[in-house]
């Protein structure tokens, strides 16, 4: 978590207007402040006096940029203390990451997980891959990021785990079979094109032996009219995008009536070497829709569940799990799976079909936009 000045995560003077709203900056304060004492266990009142005198520095100097951004570092440099690995919150916040907000994470899922073989696709870091290997969980994880696999290999290896990586594209590749179950979280399906969509779930399923599931997540239909538009950039000295030192430009475009939300991505690296453009777009979902692709792709039904997250990450909503099970061999209209007790209607045969909701749409509604 990086406190909302310090890197640039929204402009300066965005955030300099908000202190200077009496009904926002009170509300502004309280949310920030909650989300960093939950991270410091055992020194929320410290925790509570930084927050406080963080947002007093800032206040005070809103309205001259320059005079602002002498405040945001003052608050990273002199409060913060980020340059120095062994002050008291930097030491706790790191035991946060490493320990704590993982074991969470984890805990989310952990009422949706079974079986021995577990295939994680796009497993980044290996975060899951980690703590399913040791709760004895025999797993494969895939990610096309040869830096994330490296990063996660060597993350195995020093906790004497045994987790299989693959770099390979789970869009391109096979996926291997015999899996009790397939995960895939932070909602990539939904940022999938159709056709590749359509795609992977029917390789999931083959990847899945007779009565496994696939859990997975994706944003409801809501986000794309209750997410904000902007633009925002970031200055890191490594990253998501670039192990060197770079710059991100982003602008965020929400489409309702496509049901999708649209991030453009422009990294440039310090030396020059490097500008690349990254075009992301995160298609929302009703629970109808979702399932309709699932039936589709030939599972035998599909659950849902929500309310994992203590507080939404798209606009004002949570993603929705969702636990696919494959067919039984033994089964053919309805299968029952352990990882979960609700089971959705009888399936009917569906055909997936999502071709209605193509890229010249949204081509047209930019052309719409560039003219208005």
């Amino acid at each position: 978590m990086e406190f909302p000045i310090s890197h640039g995560s929204i402009r300066a003077e965005q955030f300099s207007e908000l202190l200077g709203n009496p009904r926002v900056r009170p509300f502004a304060e309280r949310m920030l402040t909650t989300s960093y004492v939950e991270c410091v266990p055992g020194h929320e009142e410290a925790m509570r006096e930084i927050m406080a005198r963080s947002f007093d520095l800032l206040t005070a100097a809103r309205g001259d940029d320059r005079q602002f951004r002498t405040a945001a570092a003052t608050v990273v440099g002199d409060l913060f203390h980020k340059s120095d690995p062994d002050f008291w919150f930097n030491r706790v916040y790191r035991h946060y990451k490493r320990a704590i907000k993982p074991e969470r994470r984890f805990a989310i899922l952990r009422g949706l997980l079974c079986g021995e073989r577990v295939l994680d696709l796009g497993c980044g870091p290996g975060l899951y891959a980690r703590e399913l290997a040791r709760r004895g969980h025999r797993v494969t994880g895939m990610d096309f990021s040869e830096r994330s696999v490296a990063y996660a290999r060597e993350s195995a290896r020093a906790a004497g785990l045994d987790i299989e990586y693959a770099v390979a594209d789970y869009v391109a590749d096979e996926l291997g079979s015999g899996y009790d179950l397939a995960m895939m979280i932070y909602c990539d399906l939904g940022a999938l094109s159709p056709a590749d969509r359509a795609s992977v779930l029917r390789k999931v399923l083959r990847s899945l032996s007779p009565g496994g599931a696939f859990v997975f997540d994706f944003a409801d239909d809501s986000v794309p009219g209750t997410s904000g538009e902007g633009r925002s950039w970031l200055l890191e000295e490594s990253g998501f995008w670039s192990p060197r030192p770079h710059l991100v430009l982003e602008e965020t475009k929400t489409y309702p009536e496509l049901k999708m939300v649209q991030r453009m991505a422009l990294v440039a690296e310090e030396d020059g070497s490097r500008i690349e453009r990254y075009m992301i777009r995160d298609w929302c979902f009703s629970r109808d829709e979702m399932r309709d692709l699932v039936l589709g792709a030939g599972f035998s039904s599909c659950a849902f569940h929500r309310g994992f997250l203590p507080k939404p990450v798209w606009g004002t909503a949570d993603p929705i799990f969702a636990v696919a099970s494959a067919p039984r061999a033994s089964e053919v209209r309805r299968v029952h799976h352990p990882c979960h007790d609700s089971v959705d209607d009888e399936p009917q045969d569906r055909d997936g079909a999502d071709a209605d909701r193509g890229n010249e749409d949204i081509e047209a509604h930019d052309r719409r936009d560039d003219h208005e």
